[in-house]
């Protein structure tokens, strides 16, 4: 299973979309979590989630990397542009400081080493490229680890 991954306004879905219009079948993790009911308190339960067998061979969420993944791909934006659509979306200053800090200590990337070599974990960096640039890049790195 290929994981997408990185901190909330990354992209992910987008680029889930976008690999479906490609003709990779990728799914929410969060839809999928919902559900099945394994979400309390806007926080999923993780441990029953990995439980669930999960029929996909691309998954998305801001917390994928935890997942038995077979390879990761950390998806990175400009702070400025994070910060945007965070506020968009109506995250608290104090929930938009800690996803920040996320990426900004490389959490996800040590979360993800934890698990998998490094040579199994891919970091698609968005700064000044469009979002379609973005699908493109994870869509040929998709393609080469299924070569």
């Amino acid at each position: 299973m290929i994981c997408i991954t990185g901190i909330p306004a990354t992209g992910k879905t987008t680029v889930c979309n976008f690999l479906k219009t490609m003709g990779i079948q990728c799914s929410s993790l969060n839809d999928m979590a919902r559900e099945n009911k394994l979400i309390q308190n806007g926080r999923v339960d993780i441990d029953s989630l990995m439980e669930i067998r999960i029929d996909c061979p691309v998954v998305e969420a801001h917390y994928s990397h935890l997942l038995k993944c077979d390879y990761v791909i950390i998806l990175k934006d400009d702070e400025e542009a994070i910060l945007q659509r965070m506020k968009k979306r109506k995250y608290t200053n104090e929930k938009i400081s800690e996803n920040l800090d996320v990426q900004r200590s490389d959490t996800i990337y040590y979360e993800a080493l934890d698990r998998l070599p490094d040579n199994r974990i891919f970091t698609v960096n968005a700064h000044s490229k469009s979002i379609e640039d973005i699908c493109k890049i994870v869509y040929e790195i998709i393609h080469n680890i299924r070569q």
